[in-house]
């Protein structure tokens, strides 16, 4: 069947080729024989304008002599059909012209009509001396004036002296020229006007009736020239016979003002499809009907045993993998019959290995006390334990609030109105803590990673970690119960180290005295301790209270760095404020503020090497006051970063083990700016040095 495809197709292209190579060559032709007819025009035009004593006779209107010059060059151009005069306002002056059809006699000639010609585009340009890029002479078609019939004008201008005295047009009868190309490039010669009229055709002799069948759509001028080096095909059905057409563009004078086809008949084309199509058909049918025997042999032979794996295919998909197929053959179905049964075989193994993993699976989820969730890409659950049903059954009746953690000093929580956003809530870094009823749970989710590399999922476990939030809660009411029973007797000892410091002047000696300001030293460094431990377990709580004052932030600042400044040197460590904004007005609490910067400039100095340099950097940004404290110290390294602001976290370093500390000043220091509405964080880099820089809101004008 595709043999003999190709060979039809074959034949049907190489005489459809033939027929495009002809169209073209008649094209080629055809365009030949306008160009040659339009040399020939001007050749006879100047005859007539060059011919000695034609200029001064038309100035003079001797028609004699114009006759007498005119009528040997029409007698030798027979070819010519219409020789026009005009004066130089465009008025005939001399007409001669042959009759049209078979009778090529010449008629009487005409003289001084009265016709005017100026409103002839062509005639009109050579009044006005127009040029073109071929000169001053123009070619056109147009009806002449006395009878219905097209002509081809060339017209030139006549000069005498310099001065233009006249017109000469030189016109051919369309039909005539129309039958001198048909007779040149054996094919039917059609002239289209740019909007696809019908000008004149050699099909029937250009009848009217032929003319409205070769009418071709307006846009197909367009496109001609647009594209003119790509041929423009199309077919026409005149008098019974097939045609196929080539458009090409009608230029005179170079100028395009149509376009034109040429046609040939198609019949030997279509002649030759038919027999294709006929032979081809019959090898079809022979092919199907040895096909079709072919096949119902074929299929005997295999639908019993493909019938046979079907039921078994079927049965197995219903659960039964016990089934084999009972097929022996030899030949591919065999082979195929027993790789089924062989897979058969492998699937229920490797289905009861699963099951039995599956069943180990659920019993160990079931027998975990913690609740065991899985999630899938998007956080939607898709396996949970009997105990994650319980807790995610409780989330559904109760408000669900976190429970305090270290960052949340306020206890202020987001509440969670559903599962979906307590999930959503759930990070992989930190656990979520949270409380639902009388029980507290911690929720930490891990991602599944698949060989490659992609998370498919993620575990979130929820474990009750009631007993250690009562325990921390135990812990800090201890703390702040044995911080306030510690303050009581250390307040007094405090008053009397004070008084007997101012009461003890030249009754104790040097040594004495230094003594007694050791032990008030110390007394006061106990004092800031035990209320440190205090505020500790007020963040911890939510319970930190402030005494809040109006008072200007800069006063502060220099009144810490004033007292930090011999501090500073005595550590051999260049210090230097620079303080932008001398009025920052702040509502806060002024001795925890200042406490904030004692704990900033102290980590600052303590991290620093002698010969170091802390630059404190004060400045207003938009509605806040922002302060800046840069050290060259040691820096902090970077798994560090994300526990700094903790409880009795220490960033060590090797050369400040010995360094005295609780570890608790950072997380004192954002417990109080948070509690102020503020925000304060860090940069660092390893023996670069850090930056440690907070803002609190500026009091507004109100």
């Amino acid at each position: 069947m595709a043999g003999a495809y190709i060979v039809t197709r074959l034949i049907f292209d190489s005489v459809e080729e033939r027929l495009d190579n002809q169209l073209l060559a008649a094209s080629k032709v055809t365009a030949d024989t306008i160009l040659t007819q339009e040399d020939e025009r001007l050749m006879v035009l100047r005859q007539v304008s060059k011919t000695i004593g034609m200029p001064q006779a038309l100035k003079a209107r001797d028609y004699a002599e114009i006759e007498a010059i005119t009528l040997p060059i029409a007698a030798n151009n027979p070819q010519m059909d219409s020789f026009i005069l005009l004066d130089a306002q465009g008025a005939e002056i001399f007409n001669l012209k042959r009759y049209s059809g078979d009778d090529k006699t010449l008629a009487e000639p005409k003289f001084a009509s009265g016709s005017s010609f100026a409103g002839w585009p062509i005639v009109e340009k050579i009044l006005k001396g127009d040029f073109d890029s071929y000169g001053n002479k123009f070619t056109v078609l147009a009806k002449n004036p006395e009878q219905d019939a097209v002509l081809m004008y060339t017209a030139g201008p006549l000069w005498l002296d310099d001065q233009l005295i006249g017109v000469v047009l030189i016109g051919q009868y369309l039909q005539n020229t129309l039958q001198e190309m048909k007779l040149k490039a054996q094919s039917e010669i059609t002239l289209y006007e740019p909007t696809g009229g019908v000008i004149g055709t050699t099909f029937a002799s250009g009848q009217e009736d032929i003319k409205s069948l070769l009418r071709s759509p307006a846009t197909l001028y367009d496109q001609i020239l647009q594209d003119p080096d790509t041929v423009q095909k199309g077919t026409a059905r005149i008098l019974g016979q097939d045609y196929q057409l080539a458009f090409a563009p009608l230029k005179l004078r170079g100028q395009p003002t149509g376009s034109y086809s040429v046609g040939l008949p198609s019949e030997f084309v279509v002649k030759a499809g038919e027999d294709g199509r006929n032979i081809f058909t019959l090898l079809v049918f022979f092919a199907i009907v040895t096909l079709l025997i072919i096949g119902f042999i074929v299929t005997q032979q295999i639908l019993k045993p493909i019938a046979k794996l079907i039921s078994a295919t079927d049965a197995i998909a219903g659960g039964n993998l016990d089934l084999r197929t009972d097929i022996s053959s030899g030949d591919e179905i065999g082979h195929l019959a027993t790789s089924f049964n062989h897979m058969t075989g492998e699937l229920q193994q490797r289905t009861e290995e699963l099951e039995e993993e599956s069943s180990k699976v659920k019993a160990i989820l079931s027998s975990i006390a913690d609740g065991v969730i899985v999630l899938d890409k998007k956080r939607q659950i898709t396996q949970e334990n009997p105990a994650a049903e319980k807790i995610l059954s409780d989330l559904k009746n109760a408000a669900l609030h976190k429970a305090p953690s270290d960052e949340d000093v306020n206890g202020k929580q987001p509440d969670l109105d559903s599962v979906a956003a307590f999930l959503q809530e759930i990070g992989f870094d930190e656990a979520t803590r949270f409380t639902l009823g009388d029980h507290s749970y911690s929720a930490l989710a891990a991602p599944v990673v698949t060989q490659d590399q992609q998370i498919s999922g993620s575990v979130v476990v929820l474990r009750d970690i009631t007993l250690e939030v009562e325990s921390e809660q135990l812990k800090n009411k201890f703390i702040e119960s044995i911080s306030h029973e510690l303050l009581t007797p250390l307040v007094p000892i405090k008053g009397y180290m004070d008084l007997l410091l101012m009461t003890s002047a030249g009754q104790l000696n040097e040594q004495q005295l230094g003594f007694i300001k050791k032990s008030a030293q110390n007394l006061d460094d106990l004092h800031n301790l035990i209320s440190t431990l205090i505020d500790v377990t007020q963040i911890e709580t939510g319970a930190l209270g402030l005494d809040r004052e109006d008072f200007n932030f800069s006063d502060l600042v220099e009144e810490a760095v004033e007292y930090w400044k011999p501090i500073m040197a005595d550590k051999k460590i260049t210090f230097k404020a620079h303080i932008q904004t001398a009025n920052l007005p702040v509502n806060g609490d002024m001795k925890r503020l200042k406490r904030v910067l004692s704990y900033l400039l102290d980590n600052a100095s303590t991290y620093n090497r002698p010969g170091g340099a802390v630059d404190l950097y004060l400045k207003q940004e938009n509605d806040n006051a922002r302060v800046d404290i840069v050290d060259t110290g040691v820096g902090i390294a970077e798994e560090a970063h994300k526990h700094l602001f903790t409880r009795f976290m220490r960033a060590l370093h090797e050369d400040f083990y010995e360094t005295r500390g609780a570890g608790l000043g950072l997380y004192m220091s954002k417990g109080i700016i948070t509690q102020h509405g503020g925000n304060i964080d860090f940069k660092s880099t390893v023996n670069q040095g850090s930056t440690f820089y907070f803002v609190l809101p500026l009091t507004s004008d109100e």
